[in-house]
């Protein structure tokens, strides 16, 4: 091991090693003696160590569906950290609030969903899925409102277009083919509708990223990476 960064929040600490390499997340409370080794459940010598007072920091959750996740089709895994649009960026219902109180004090819950939604067993038009966005934002807000002082913004994204070619993917017919793409260019409208309605802020991924190729459902690195700068120039007007 060359290099062992360690950042410390309220309740989280992140421990990255030769910049990246490995990577550790841990929640803690009140004890904060061997953080290092809790994160890797290892040993590890250091022979000298450097502390630094960071700027402060804004805690932002990042709260929706594979796109979020970072969903890599090319095989079937996870993009790494650094390429997902929220690694980049920092740099369900049932859910939301365990994710919540796990990460409060919070400046910014930004909330992506509705890709999931288009599939043809919910029967759920554009409209509807947005509605289901918007009782997730509104559950944040309320449940922030009690929890800190100071009050968390909410951002909105609506989510990418559904590509052209799903209903060359062999699962385009659990998404309903053709009506997906259709349904999904309805997205911008409705979601800024009920951000307008709220106060809350808005932006639409479709503006920024398109589907890949791959499945025309989710992103590719360069689409994590062109979201990750859309949205991180949106954060910063937000503050």
């Amino acid at each position: 091991m060359d290099k062992l960064e360690v950042f410390v929040d309220h309740r989280l600490i992140e421990v990255f090693v030769n910049d990246g390499e490995k990577a550790g997340t841990k929640l803690f409370y009140h004890e904060k003696e061997g953080m290092v080794q809790a994160v890797f459940d290892v040993e590890e010598h250091v022979d000298n160590v450097e502390i630094y007072e960071m700027k402060a920091m804004k805690n932002i959750l990042c709260f929706g569906d594979s796109n979020t996740f970072g969903y890599d089709t090319a095989n079937d895994s996870r993009f790494p950290w650094e390429v997902r649009w929220t690694g980049i960026l920092q740099s369900g219902k049932s859910y939301l609030l365990p994710c919540l109180e796990s990460h409060w004090p919070l400046d910014l819950v930004v909330i992506m969903l509705g890709t999931n939604d288009l599939k043809t067993r919910f029967a759920l038009e554009a409209h509807d899925i947005a509605a289901g966005a918007e009782t997730l934002a509104l559950m944040a807000k309320a449940y922030l409102k009690e929890k800190q002082e100071k009050e968390a913004k909410i951002l909105i994204i609506s989510p990418i277009e559904i590509g052209e070619k799903i209903t060359e993917n062999p699962y385009g017919i659990y998404m309903g083919g053709k009506s997906a793409v259709e349904r999904s260019r309805q997205f911008p409208e409705c979601y800024s509708r009920i951000a307008k309605k709220h106060g809350f802020a808005f932006m639409a991924a479709s503006e920024y990223a398109k589907a890949c190729s791959g499945d025309s459902m989710h992103l590719d690195a360069a689409g994590h990476m062109a979201l990750a700068e859309a949205v991180g120039k949106k954060v910063r007007k937000l503050f």
